[in-house]
């Protein structure tokens, strides 16, 4: 399976591939976008993977979570470094269903 189909799959059962939602999680945070990311994860990720800017501030980051393309590249690489199933455990176990 392509890395590319996996996150069109993940994406919409994330979000139904809506890049402007925000929902209250059941851990009691936010997640936001196309792929459901919680702010700090998004943040640390984008700031690992070099998407996001270097001198970019936590609090800054929402600024940019609802950027699709954004997404879908923390996405992609988290995918590529095999992490997609701890980050993302419930909808990337109903992909492989």
């Amino acid at each position: 399976r392509s890395i590319e189909r996996t996150l069109q799959n993940l994406s919409f059962r994330e979000s139904g591939n809506r890049a402007d939602i925000k929902i209250l999680d059941t851990n009691g945070e936010y997640s936001f976008g196309r792929f459901m990311f919680q702010l700090k994860t998004f943040y640390a990720f984008g700031k690992q993977y070099g998407i996001l800017p270097a001198d970019l501030e936590l609090e800054e980051a929402e600024n940019y979570i609802y950027d699709p393309e954004i997404q879908w590249n923390i996405a992609e690489r988290m995918v590529q470094d095999g992490l997609l199933e701890r980050h993302l455990q419930i909808c990337s176990a109903k992909i492989k269903t």
